[in-house]
């Protein structure tokens, strides 16, 4: 499979690369694309037409949300290699609305896994498209902000970005946040 990869050097959360197939995104990483391509041992291949032009979409679509332009994502997105609770997990957090948060155990008891709150963050954890899949947007169930693959300085500006309040390392959750 044909694989096109571009890079983002001057963002506000630092360098991000990214890989589209011919289906779509296929990985979202906070590191420069050299590393990308190291860390997926990936052999030099002919770019393909489609993952170009999804590429310039995703590019166009996450300047404008870094800017405050845009709220939602359309670009498409390769699941190919996303299988089981994972992709359950990911598909639910795909859906959460701009601005919104979730606990994680909350994400668990809406996909009718209660007390997997542990396994709800290991999914997130391992997010090949982090942004794209707002896991930024889950948080512990008292507020505190839990790791992120672009740092809990880009978890922060993201969330602050979309409105939120943050103490420290905690986002100030109100009676309007879900559980």
């Amino acid at each position: 499979m044909a694989l096109t990869f571009g890079e983002l050097r001057e963002t506000p959360l630092g360098v991000i690369s990214f890989v589209s197939s011919d289906s779509g995104i296929q990985q979202v990483k906070f590191c420069p694309l050299r590393l990308l391509k190291q860390a997926l041992k990936i052999v030099e291949t002919q770019p393909s037409l489609n993952g170009l032009l999804t590429l310039g979409t995703f590019l166009g679509e996450l300047n404008e949300f870094l800017n405050g332009l845009r709220k939602t994502f359309t670009v498409s997105i390769d699941w190919c290699k996303i299988t089981g609770f994972q992709r359950d997990v990911l598909a639910y957090t795909l859906g959460i609305p701009y601005g919104e948060i979730l606990t994680y155990g909350g994400v668990a008891q809406l996909l009718g896994r209660p007390g997997g709150a542990r396994a709800v963050g290991n999914a997130l954890h391992s997010n090949p498209m982090p942004i794209l899949i707002p896991c930024h947007r889950i948080v512990g169930s008292n507020g505190e902000l839990r790791g992120y693959q672009g740092g809990i300085e880009a978890k922060v500006h993201l969330l602050r970005m979309e409105g939120h309040q943050i103490d420290g390392n905690r986002i100030i959750m109100n009676k309007e946040d879900p559980k």
